[in-house]
């Protein structure tokens, strides 16, 4: 007797274990008629979801259905019953719940009408015999044929109401328009196909000089930028000063040359099909003098991530640097011209401050900025962990720079978006391959800046290109290790 008790025990718990692993629920529902019309005796019930095998059964007499042991998740309910248009509801499985659906039929439109038409291929290619004609209302309710050594096609026996219509044949693109269908009355239509577009390509060549002797520039690093979205193309200078860039798309560019120690050298170029475009690219020297900063509240106390901006004394519209604080409050800049500047500093609810400096060239000058604390105290330094990487303030115009430079193994390139775009910031080495993706999406209007990390990569010279709406700037920094 105890025996056959443990025995009952062990299946009872069994199946109950059973029933707990296997997740699954139930489903049931009813399938109505259109209103005041009754029960849908009779109606097909499918349950299906994606990737697994569908279900079917059909309400009985008062248009009850029920699916048992259904696996947990979320199942499509279809009903469909000949004559009226078919039911579809959504329902979420829960293990061990019975879960109800209500699915309504309704009826079918009393009206028919023609949509007669042709298809007809690009210009001169004359009619579009052979095309696929579909004409699509909803689920159950399509009709497709073919168009007729004429390109004709129609369909007699379409229900009232807005259709959409598409037409397809392979080698061109696809056409497509919504038909309004009126009882008893004919819509004529045109559909047009279009062609698939032949890329076409040029070639853009060119060489970089040095601008006092025209003494061809050896081991130049060039970017050829494309004016609408797309990746750029890299390459360096031969001996001669000499590069070439051959199958590239039609289209405009930019052309830029960069070499450590002189200005960038920039022209725009029309890259026509099958033709070579010529650019001449002229370095100049730049400028060697530096700024060096440091920005503190009134206590000294160092502030991080404040955003810095130098510009010509009394020229607000003249070329701006653009910096952010590190975490010890330091910032600098290369290669400023000589001449009187204004440097500002601003972080918000920390305060705002400014100071005027005169550069030389070939010197360093060094500047100091104390913030005028906007709460009424000293504010203790925010860690670069805490920050986020935005300061929105309003800038005038794009900008990319990147400190410190060279680098071991980390700098900071700092960027500004005057206007809300699609920024896109990556890092490539002198051969053109990319290393890192470091922005690549919508920024809103402000100052960013992104950390990049050098520790697996060898030393040397890597450019970063920073890309935003129709602007785009290439920035040179060096690793050394």
């Amino acid at each position: 007797m105890l025996n056959r008790r443990l025995f009952l025990l062990t299946v009872s718990l069994l199946l109950l274990t059973g029933a707990v692993f296997a997740q699954v629920g139930t489903i049931a529902g009813t399938v109505m008629l259109p209103p005041q019309g009754g029960p849908a005796v009779g109606a097909t019930v499918t349950i299906y979801r994606m990737n697994m095998d569908s279900v079917t059964t059909t309400s009985d007499s008062l248009g009850h259905f029920q699916f048992d042991s259904v696996a947990v998740g979320e199942w499509g309910v279809h009903a469909y019953l000949n004559a009226y248009v078919p039911g579809f509801g959504v329902v979420h499985v829960r293990s061990g719940h019975t879960e109800h659906i209500l699915l309504v039929l309704h009826n079918p439109p009393t009206g028919y009408g023609v949509v007669r038409g042709v298809v007809l291929l690009p210009m001169p290619g004359g009619p579009a015999a052979g095309a696929t004609v579909w004409l699509f209302r909803a689920l159950h309710d399509s009709m497709v044929t073919t168009a007729d050594d004429s390109g004709r096609f129609v369909f007699d026996s379409a229900r009232v109401g807005l259709h959409d219509l598409h037409a397809a044949l392979t080698g061109y693109i696809g056409a497509h328009i919504q038909v309004r269908v009126i009882d008893g009355e004919t819509v004529p239509v045109v559909l047009l196909l279009r062609p698939i577009p032949v890329p076409e390509y040029g070639n853009v060549h060119g060489s970089v000089v040095f601008g006092a002797d025209s003494l061809p520039a050896a081991n130049v690093t060039v970017t050829l930028f494309p004016e609408r979205p797309g990746d750029s193309l890299i390459t360096t200078t031969d001996a001669q000063g000499q590069f070439a860039f051959d199958s590239v798309r039609t289209g405009g560019y930019d052309v830029r040359a960069e070499l450590a120690g002189y200005l960038p050298a920039i022209r725009d170029v029309l890259v026509r099909n099958g033709q070579t475009s010529q650019v001449r690219l002229v370095l100049r020297v730049a400028p060697t003098a530096v700024v060096s900063g440091l920005v503190t509240l009134a206590d000294a106390t160092p502030v991080s991530h404040a955003f810095v901006v130098m510009f010509v004394t009394g020229h607000h519209f003249g070329r701006e640097f653009h910096a952010l604080t590190d975490s010890l409050g330091h910032f600098g800049f290369e290669h400023v011209p000589a001449g009187s500047y204004t440097v500002n500093a601003m972080k918000p609810h920390t305060g705002f401050g400014t100071a005027q400096i005169t550069v030389v060239d070939g010197q360093t000058t060094d500047v100091t900025i104390v913030l005028n604390d906007s709460s009424g105290g000293t504010r203790a330094p925010t860690s670069a962990s805490a920050v986020d990487d935005v300061t929105p303030l309003p800038v005038k115009q794009f900008m990319a720079d990147n400190y410190p430079n060279p680098f071991n193994p980390t700098t900071t390139i700092s960027y500004s978006v005057p206007t809300a775009s699609f920024v896109r910031l990556s890092v490539y080495d002198v051969l053109g391959r990319k290393v890192a993706d470091l922005v690549n999406g919508y920024r809103d209007v402000g100052s960013y800046n992104v950390s990049f990390n050098g520790e697996n990569l060898p030393s040397g010279i890597y450019l970063y290109r920073f890309t935003a709406g129709n602007f785009s700037h290439t920035g040179r920094m060096t690793l050394l290790k």
